[in-house]
This record gives C-alpha cells, structure tokens and sequence, in this order.
C-alpha cells in the first residue's frame, strides 16, 4: 500500500513537471539536426506544426542537449510520431526514446499533451469552411446551415480561409452573437472553436479542433468583420472593418466565387447567397436557382453564360458545356 502511495506521488509530480515546462524537438528527423521548441497552447498542451524527414524524432525539455535534458519517450519503443494517442514516459537516456518518422512531409502536426499524451498527424487540407452561427443571417431560430457564410481559401497557402462580410446579433435567433467554423457544408465531423465560450472574436489567435463543450466565439459590435483562420497552424484572427460596407468587398466577393461544369452539370459557390441565372447566347434563361453553393443542370452541350447576384455579388461568366 505505501508502494502504492509513493508511485501515485511519484506519477503526480512528474505531471506538475509537466504543466510547467517547455518542450523542444530535435534528431535526424528534424531537418538540419536543429532544436525546435513546440508553442504552448491556451491548453497547456504543446504542439509542433512544419517539416520532418525520415528518421529518429526525440522530444526533450532543454534548448540543448545536456545533463538536465529529459527525453519523453514513447511507451511502444520507436512509435510513428503519427499516432492517435500514445504515452510518453520521462527518461534520462536516449536510448529507445525515439520516435519513428517514415517519410518527408511539411504538414506535419502533432500534440503533447499536460499528462504526456502525444498525438500526431500528417494533415490534410480542407475542402471548404463556412461560418455558422446566430449573427450571420436574421430569421433562423436554431441554427441553420443556409444562413452559413462560405469562406475563401487562399491562392497561395491551402491552409488559409477568409472571409469578410456584416456579422450582427439577431435577437430572433438562438446564440445571437455567437458563431463557429465548420470544415464542411455539415454539421460534423469538422468544426473549429476557441478555448473558451464566449471568446471575442477581436482577440482571439488559436482554435481548438471538435471541442465537446460546443464552445463559440462572440462578437462586441454589428458591423463588416474580416476572419483569418489557418486550419493546419490552428490559428484565427478577428478585424473589425466598421458598420459600412468596407471599400473593395464587391471584387473580394465576386473573386472569391467559383464557377465550374461537370458534364451537363453547372456548379456555383458563392460566400454570400446569390441568384444564379443560366443564360444561352441568345439571353434566355435556361435554369435558375438559390443558395451559397449551387447546381444547374444543362439541357445540351454548348457555350452559356453564368450571372450571379447578391448584395455584394455581382457577375456574369463564360462557360463551356461538353
């Protein structure tokens, strides 16, 4: 029994240890052999985002290697650092501390957690992300998926999403100031949210991945707000562009729509709901319709002209019909 009471004391402290200090990456499979410290996150888990090689992976405690360095190692000897939840046991030497890194990726992105739980993943952009939430469009009650506003991904980095547009607390609908991110047109299975409820847009810089509690951020002021979110850094900022339409938002919406045909289907997707008209050459209108992310079907091969019209959106387009 005293056995027992001294290892739970033992296991205790190394946790403490744990929650207080910082962690560093380093070996042949960090490129250059470099000491790479893990950011802490709002947490108190410790993440790394970036590059890794073929080869051995060690997560230490110290800037460099010395006679204070603990290694933190995986419990199954040589674990692939992509891994669904190991444990990592504290250990002076190196030996057997290693973890596994199979191939090169500059995606890679893995946790450690307060009680020494390491979670690791090549990660894999996202397809789409919408904006959802009781101040994106009056008349909803309960949420809906309708009133979600698409965001933009980014030309240069896959990972990026924006999105600017008028965010205002409606008092008809349930949670009025409050909004998350989802990772698809569904409610599941990706959704993105802060470390706490009720999380200012304005100040916020970090998200947490299907959070249980459902928590969403909030908003101060009606008006145009711009949102950054990077999906694989797991990061978000909030700007507040006033209560008139910031100069500039007709071409960012109009850019940011996307026009495409899949045989004798026309695709539209839109960050803002549009009416989408189909046109022949002639002018008339072939098929209509409604929404964020549209379907037309077309009757026959040809060239046909696309408009599209919202509150900011505005523009007609060729496309050609196989």
């Amino acid at each position: 029994m005293k056995r027992l009471h001294i290892l739970f004391l033992a296991t205790m402290f190394c946790a403490l240890c744990a929650r207080a200090q910082s962690y560093y990456v380093t070996g042949s499979a960090v490129p250059d052999g470099k000491v790479i410290p893990l950011e802490k996150w709002d947490d108190g888990s410790h993440k790394f985002h970036g590059t890794l090689v073929p080869g051995e992976l060690y997560i230490i405690n110290t800037p460099e290697i010395g006679s204070l360095t603990q290694y933190f190692a995986p419990q199954q000897v040589n674990s692939n650092i992509v891994c669904n939840g190991i444990r990592a046991l504290s250990r002076r030497s190196s030996e057997d501390a290693a973890w596994a890194v199979l191939f090169e990726a500059d995606n890679y992105r893995f946790t450690i957690t307060p009680s020494l739980v390491v979670t690791g993943e090549v990660f894999t952009w996202w397809y789409e992300a919408w904006i959802v939430g009781g101040c994106t469009e009056d008349g909803q009650g309960n949420w809906k998926l309708t009133a979600g506003k698409q965001m933009v991904q980014s030309p240069d980095d896959p990972y990026e999403w924006t999105w600017v547009g008028e965010l205002k607390a409606y008092s008809s609908n349930e949670e009025p100031r409050r909004f998350k991110i989802l990772g698809q047109y569904d409610w599941g299975p990706k959704h993105l949210h802060p470390y706490k409820q009720d999380a200012s847009i304005l100040t916020a810089e970090k998200v947490i991945y299907n959070n249980s509690n459902d928590y969403k951020w909030t908003i101060e002021q009606d008006g145009y707000y711009r949102i950054r979110c990077n999906v694989f850094l797991e990061t978000i900022s909030g700007e507040y562009l006033g209560v008139n339409p910031p100069s500039g938002i007709e071409e960012e919406y109009a850019s940011a729509t996307s026009v495409r045909a899949f045989g004798r289907t026309v695709s539209v997707q839109s960050c803002e709901p549009v009416t989408v008209k189909l046109l022949s050459l002639s002018g008339q209108v072939v098929a209509t319709a409604q929404g964020t992310d549209v379907s037309l079907q077309v009757p026959a091969s040809g060239i046909y002209m696309v408009r599209a019209d919202g509150r900011f959106t505005h523009f007609t387009r060729q496309v050609a019909v196989k």
